[in-house]
């Protein structure tokens, strides 16, 4: 722990900043102690990225080192994985300018990437910096499903199953004219859903802020609000009185 005794005086406690000292954008603590910048698009996150594309365990294009990716965002010729594979493209501008050497070393440099096309999808999958997906589970990965449309299409369905398994409870109640009204009806739009009674204190404090949204946001959002109608301490009539 800390010894108190041994600090400084006028020292201060330290405070991690919260926003990326590179691109200035919020950062975040996620699962992990780990802080990390919210901006997809920051050149910090995309360096790293592409380093880590480029390295031994993922695509292993030798050359390519962090110099040269540094360069290549700065130039404009990487904004993200794939443009690596478009570099031949530029060839003539890369020679000119010099960023990844004359000729000789821009020609090797773009033949070994041509070549990395050719590399197992398990390289490829190590590569996307997915989290939790290192070298060992995407060789696992492609073992099982064998190609990324599988792969793609197993994860679209794990996510529809989530999706169904994260809905609310199906239910159907009756407006004052009898006709019925399901929760499902709202499946995939914005709704407010809420109950509440004319003899509830809570319930009647909210009203106001409901009755705000509604003409703040209109069509925008879909009001549920069900009355806890039980015939003895809430009414029809009661309700009724109460709007």
């Amino acid at each position: 722990g800390v010894v108190v005794e041994k600090q400084p005086e006028g020292a201060e406690v330290f405070q991690i900043p919260m926003v990326c000292p590179v691109c200035g954008e919020p950062a975040v603590r996620e699962d992990t102690a780990d802080i990390k910048c919210t901006n997809l698009s920051c050149p910090a996150q995309l360096e790293r990225l592409i380093g880590h594309f480029v390295a031994r365990d993922a695509m292993d294009i030798k050359g390519f080192g962090a110099v040269y990716v540094h360069d290549l965002i700065q130039e404009g010729y990487l904004s993200d994985v794939a443009d690596i594979f478009t570099l031949h493209q530029h060839r003539e501008e890369l020679i000119e300018k010099g960023i990844i050497g004359k000729e000789k070393n821009t020609d090797k440099l773009l033949g070994v990437i041509e070549k990395a096309k050719s590399n197992p999808p398990a390289r490829l999958l190590t590569g996307l910096g997915i989290s939790n997906v290192g070298k060992s589970a995407a060789q696992a990965l492609m073992n099982h499903f064998g190609t990324f449309d599988a792969l793609a299409a197993a994860t679209e369905a794990a996510g529809e199953k989530e999706e169904n398994e994260n809905l609310a409870p199906d239910f159907t109640v009756y407006d004052l004219e009898g006709n019925p009204h399901k929760l499902s009806d709202f499946q995939g739009k914005p709704v407010i859903l809420n109950f509440w009674a004319s003899w509830c204190g809570p319930c009647q404090s909210e009203m106001p802020a409901f009755q705000k949204y509604y003409e703040t946001y209109g069509e925008k959002l879909h009001f549920v609000l069900v009355n806890l109608t039980d015939g003895n301490q809430e009414t029809v009539e009661s309700a009724s009185a109460y709007i």
